[in-house]
């Protein structure tokens, strides 16, 4: 049966990068206080998701599921990059599967520093894409307009031109509209210019595969003051913290936050 532009979805998310970020006396203390104080006020319908660099995976990882099997909580595990497989090993590289092995639920892809530092290209992030599908992952890809291309008016191709490129056939994972304008700013984006562009991106997925439900995030200065009106547009299932991820109370007031307006989403479309 084909999926709606609004298909109803059961959860929500909180998704934290921490970049190149945490030493382990760091990922000690802040995952601990994250996950304490989300315990506090835990809302089965809006997952925390955090997302270390590859030296913290295993000890989080390890530290969340100690935590999942005290209590009916769930606190999935994300990296931040993987290879795509290749004919050889490359020195280096972090395959899909390796990642899998570590228990890691979510994995960030197609990130604008990436695209631009590691010159990453949408075919290598398709690939990485499909290497982490079929490793059971849920890819993240993160698309989004340069202040040149949102200037000239041309966001909306640019935007199909990269879904078109990056994501894969049978895509089962999530998009974060991630504009570059507006990470490591003061503001988020507008929230009318960011109910477009997901419906955008809804539209454009739905056509590419007619029978998945389009599920797309918002990342971009998200913060506890701007996460309410972000997350109360019926576009948006979830936003990607950077530096409000860092530290136990700014991830903490976001999460709070969320909580009550994904309560209140859910009342208003039941």
């Amino acid at each position: 049966m084909p999926a709606s532009l609004h298909t109803p979805l059961s959860k929500h998310y909180i998704i934290g990068n921490w970049k190149m970020n945490g030493t382990c006396h760091e990922a000690d203390q802040v995952t601990a206080g994250i996950i304490n104080g989300i315990k506090k006020i835990y809302a089965p319908d809006l997952s925390p998701i955090i997302c270390p660099p590859f030296t913290l995976l295993d000890r989080i990882g390890t530290f969340l599921s100690k935590e999942e099997e005290q209590g009916e909580y769930n606190f999935p595990l994300g990296a931040q990059n993987c290879s795509y497989p290749t004919d050889t090993p490359r020195t280096g590289s972090i395959s899909a599967t390796m990642l899998a092995d570590l228990g890691v639920d979510f994995v960030i892809l197609g990130h604008s520093e990436r695209r631009k530092h590691n010159r990453e290209s949408c075919d290598e992030i398709c690939r990485k894409a499909q290497a982490a599908q079929a490793a059971g992952i849920k890819p993240i890809i993160c698309i989004g307009e340069n202040s040149l291309v949102r200037d000239s008016g041309k966001t909306s191709e640019f935007l199909k031109k990269q879904i078109e490129d990056s994501v894969p056939e049978h895509f089962s994972g999530f998009l974060s509209y991630e504009p570059i304008w507006a990470i490591g700013q003061k503001n988020a984006a507008p929230i009318p210019a960011i109910a477009r562009a997901a419906k955008e991106i809804k539209e454009i997925l739905l056509k590419k595969n007619p029978e998945a439900a389009p599920v797309v995030f918002y990342g971009g200065s998200v913060n506890a003051q701007n996460v309410s009106d972000i997350l109360s547009l019926k576009e948006i299932n979830g936003v990607l913290l950077g530096r409000a991820s860092l530290h136990v109370d700014s991830f903490l007031e976001v999460y709070h936050q969320a909580v009550a307006t994904v309560a209140l989403k859910r009342q208003n479309t039941n």
